[in-house]
């Protein structure tokens, strides 16, 4: 290979080569990048230690399937952590390695191992939401199958990363991946590519389309038999009565005839506003979400190595950029538990509104202080003190209101 040749790291990847004059960042591509990369590290930390959070505290949430969701949030948590932080110093140091050969050994395939298993946990999701659709009366994966399920998840993840781990080597201050011949490292290539991305979606879309076609069929079979008990005799004297009672006469056979439809649509709403349905419609998202920010990742570095555009002046800038997509896919899922499951949003209002009385402990303290020097008067009546509000009931007692906060009751001596 070229001597004139330097190492840099592709997020979730692997590193490739990049000639020296392809590495130099204008000014304002620099500063958005410090600016996404600080973003994007942020709004992952926080929403993925959130759902973590409300996964491992919430006795309702401690289910099995859930645990697949808090090996996403994990995986999702890990990877920009590992990812941007390392990455950023490599990048201002011009791609020197400085972290040592253990580290050349550790790194970056730990940074491709949290991608794959992130990509594995999805299929396993959707396998986990194809047994619960297709087959609703059978016995759910218990916490024991799914913890056996995650095991495979990273088991197979770490298979996936160890030739890639054995081929790096610290040589001449630079951390490069030395294959036989190039025809390994293409093989490897796109061996990762149908871990990471091809294979999981693949099997994921299946899946997912799969329950649809259920839920679809379940709606269809739901909504003929309302219709079809909406035109038995009974049912129909039975509604004609009530609407001749309700409505004029003139009205009696457009409304009736409108009842019919309303009946079947509430039933077919009723089947895709399940539980199993709007989780199956949250994971979906996911997998939309994961196909569309992962695709330029992958495709930038089939392109590297099958297409020479390693050799493309843009290249660094290109796959950079390609980076912040896969970093961004690990932001958006919090956002989506959040918009598409009512426990998830629970859990989070929990969480705002525990960062905010924090916020505000401290004028909590200050106003107790007050409280305690709120004087009362005998008889029924309300005063004001120190800007508490006092209601005196009896000679005894005295609530005082500290807005925003809760009432505190003193006792008169």
């Amino acid at each position: 290979m070229d001597e004139n040749i330097t190492t840099a790291e592709r997020n979730g990847s692997y590193p490739t080569l990049l000639p020296d004059e392809a590495q130099g960042e204008s000014t304002r591509f620099r500063i958005s990048k410090i600016f996404f990369y600080f973003l994007i590290l942020s709004c992952s930390t926080f929403g993925n230690s959130m759902v973590a959070h409300i996964i491992s505290n919430s006795r309702k949430m401690r289910t099995a399937s859930n645990f697949l969701i808090l090996n996403l949030a994990i995986c999702d948590l890990v990877t920009p952590l590992i990812s941007i932080v390392f990455d950023f110093i490599l990048e201002e140091n011009n791609y020197k390695w400085i972290y040592g050969g253990v580290m050349c050994k550790l790194l970056w395939p730990a940074q491709t191992y949290f991608t794959c298993a992130s990509s594995l946990t999805l299929a396993a999701i959707s396998l986990d939401r194809y047994r619960i659709i297709m087959h609703p009366f059978k016995i759910r994966l218990s916490t024991r199958q799914i913890c056996i399920l995650i095991c495979l998840v990273h088991v197979f993840s770490l298979v996936a990363v160890a030739p890639y781990s054995y081929v790096l080597a610290l040589r001449n201050g630079s951390c490069d991946e030395n294959w036989p011949e190039f025809t390994y490292r293409q093989a490897y290539t796109f061996s990762l590519f149908l871990v990471q991305y091809g294979l999981p979606l693949v099997f994921t879309v299946v899946m997912y389309s799969l329950a649809l076609r259920a839920l679809c069929n379940t709606s269809a079979r739901t909504r003929g038999n309302s219709i079809s008990a909406a035109h038995t005799p009974r049912f129909i004297v039975k509604k004609l009565k009530l609407e001749a009672k309700e409505q004029k006469k003139r009205h009696r056979v457009s409304r009736t005839s409108s009842v019919f439809k309303r009946l079947g649509a509430l039933k077919t709403r009723n089947i895709w506003n399940t539980p199993n349905a709007r989780a199956t419609k949250m994971f979906i998202v996911v997998v939309v979400v994961f196909a569309i920010f992962m695709f330029p990742n992958q495709v930038v570095w089939l392109w590297a190595d099958f297409g020479g555009g390693i050799n493309s002046p843009n290249f660094t800038n290109l796959s950079i950029i390609c980076w912040l997509f896969t970093y961004t896919n690990c932001v958006v899922n919090p956002v989506i538990f959040g918009v598409f499951s009512k426990d998830f949003r629970k859990g989070f209002k929990r969480i705002f509104e525990r960062l905010v009385c924090c916020e505000r402990s401290g004028a909590y303290d200050v106003e107790r202080s007050q409280l305690q020097s709120c004087t009362t008067k005998t008889g029924s009546e309300s005063i004001e003190s120190n800007g508490l509000v006092c209601e005196q009931y009896g000679k005894t007692t005295a609530v005082c209101y500290c807005f925003p906060f809760k009432s505190v009751t003193k006792q008169q001596d």
